[in-house]
């Protein structure tokens, strides 16, 4: 997700948000997420408002298996 300069990355529901400045780092190699935690709240606010459910893609996948009683 883009605002500004700013482009936020989750490489997965349980990963965390990356934060990249393209106007410096257009490469995305480094990290700014822990240097600006306002930015990094305001990009997961702006990816869950920008979502919309769906059953057939959900954020966690259930793992196989699970719940089943053993034989």
């Amino acid at each position: 997700m883009r605002f500004g300069d700013w482009k936020a990355v989750r490489n997965g529901p349980e990963k965390p948000i990356e934060l990249y400045d393209l106007k410096t780092d257009a490469a995305e190699a480094h990290d700014l997420a822990k240097e600006q935690p306002d930015l990094v709240a305001k990009a997961a606010e702006l990816m869950k408002s920008s979502r919309t459910p769906d059953p057939d893609w959900p954020l966690v996948q259930k793992r196989a298996g699970k719940g089943k009683k053993k034989p």
